[in-house]
């Protein structure tokens, strides 16, 4: 994968999230677009949940 450069835009992804209430649901960057978007990426690999 290649580095972003900043201010660059980030091509659109679908990811599968987690949710407090321990449900997953499909989150694409183009749905959240008009705002503000932080990604934060956290392996769920040996955690609970």
């Amino acid at each position: 994968m290649a580095a972003f450069e900043p201010g660059a835009k980030a091509p659109d992804f679908t990811l599968a999230a987690a949710m407090p209430d321990g449900s997953e649901t499909q989150v694409s960057l183009s749905g959240l677009a008009g705002g503000w978007v932080v990604v934060f990426v956290y392996p769920k690999d040996s955690t609970s949940g």
